[in-house]
């Protein structure tokens, strides 16, 4: 269905639109092959590593020398909070898949907060015109008469998509009825322009919104989390960390990134960094900048773990 601008005469629904999008959108300039030969000698060096400590029943690795650094509140560091460069790039690694749907869910809130906006000016024009049109019903009535061959297609217009509503509904047609209760509001709206005699902008909902509203329509569970259940992990993840390390390395790795922004930031122990593990993390810090922007408006999931929901 071809889309026009569309002013909806609803309340403002940005609020109402979840950061989640299926958009084929890919940042990463890294061939899907790379990053998965990445993954994949990532988690061999860690499972090496790791079978090679406990053959040599060594004491003093690297996450237990982390573990045994004390934070500058004197609290023990747990091992499965430790970063070290392979955890970081592993993590980091396991993100990329994601940065797509990330990227449609920050570009997503960008085209709601402008539609917000034209539609917020396009209402106070429409509350202009009623207060005018108040002021002398004569003129309604003259604006009627003027515009009377107007009105009447519109209102045929009205009356075919009402058909294809109902249409819709019988068949239970989501994306249609979506599409076609925007285009009958539309209508609605541009009919009461005609009766005002007021030429104030009409703006179509973005295809982008519309599409959100029918991914959320359209789920089978209700749920408050777009995201839920949704991130499936690399082999090499899920080999190498449980979903509580991802969790917290990921939520780690994300705090150090906005901190790099604003030194200010508080973030409690998670926060607070090892001079090893500042140093693994500057190791990748050129990957994980690609990340921060997507961290900070939360497009990128970091601070909760709906997403890791299925990870079992």
């Amino acid at each position: 269905m071809s889309r026009r601008l569309l002013f909806s005469t609803a309340a403002p629904r940005a609020s109402r639109y979840v950061p989640w999008l299926a958009a084929a959108l890919v940042l990463s300039a890294t061939p899907a092959s790379a990053q998965l030969g990445k993954l994949k000698k990532l988690g061999a060096d860690l499972a090496k590593d790791a079978a090679k400590e406990k053959l040599e029943g060594k004491k003093d690795t690297p996450a237990k020398t982390a573990e045994s650094a004390t934070s500058s509140g004197g609290a023990s560091r747990n091992t499965e909070l430790v970063l070290n460069e392979d955890r970081v790039a592993l993590v980091v690694a396991s993100l990329q898949p994601m940065l797509a749907d990330a990227t449609a869910r920050r570009e997503l809130r960008t085209i709601t907060a402008q539609h917000a906006e034209k539609s917020k000016a396009a209402r106070a024009c429409l509350e202009a015109a009623q207060v005018k049109a108040n002021a002398n019903p004569m003129a309604i009535s003259q604006n009627a008469q003027k515009n009377e061959a107007q009105i009447e297609r519109l209102s045929k217009e009205v009356e075919r998509l009402s058909e294809r509503m109902s249409a819709a509904v019988e068949r239970n047609d989501v994306r249609s009825r979506v599409y076609l209760t925007d285009s009958l509001t539309t209508m609605q709206v541009r009919m009461s322009m005609a009766v005002l005699g007021s030429n104030c902008p009409v703006y179509y909902t973005p295809a982008a919104i519309l599409d959100q509203q029918i991914k959320s329509q359209s789920r089978t569970v209700v749920s408050e989390d777009m995201d839920e259940g949704t991130f499936d992990p690399p082999a090499a993840a899920k080999e190498n960390l449980s979903r509580y390390q991802f969790g917290l390395l990921r939520e780690r790795i994300a705090i150090w990134a906005l901190k790099q922004e604003d030194p200010t930031l508080k973030a409690g122990k998670p926060g607070i960094f090892t001079p090893e593990e500042e140093a693994a993390l500057q190791a990748n810090a050129a990957d994980i900048k690609k990340l921060t922007p997507l961290f900070k408006d939360g497009s990128l999931r970091w601070a909760t773990w709906g997403d890791l929901s299925q990870w079992q």
